[in-house]
């Protein structure tokens, strides 16, 4: 039987409070299973969705999203404001590149 989405929200906010608590109270968090977000080619995609105006992409970054927070926020912001991002070339990481068959890979995947 499908679990409603009140359900869900439900459970997921009783597992932020739990914790929560054993944080303020100086308590471990064991380490579970996560899904990792990355794609075929292992390198991110930022850009403007194709065919969708206004929607843009940041994504796939396989638990580095932290790391890169701050540059991909600022380039996000060019492309949204100027048309373009102007600090880093970003053109290479589209999400276009999947149908056009130029996939930017990463050689230093470990």
């Amino acid at each position: 039987m499908p679990v409603s989405k009140k359900a869900r929200l439900a459970n997921l906010h009783a597992r932020i409070f739990a914790c929560r608590r054993c944080l303020e109270a100086g308590h471990a968090i064991t380490p579970g299973p996560v899904l990792r977000g990355v794609h075929t080619a292992k390198v991110m995609t930022i850009g403007q969705a194709p065919g969708v105006s206004g929607f843009y992409l940041a994504n796939g970054f396989s638990g580095h999203g932290f790391q890169h927070a701050p540059v991909v926020g600022k380039l996000l912001a060019e492309l949204i404001v100027d048309g373009a991002a102007t600090s880093v070339d970003v053109s290479g990481l589209g999400l276009e590149r999947f149908g056009s068959g130029e996939l930017v890979r990463e050689g230093h995947v470990v």
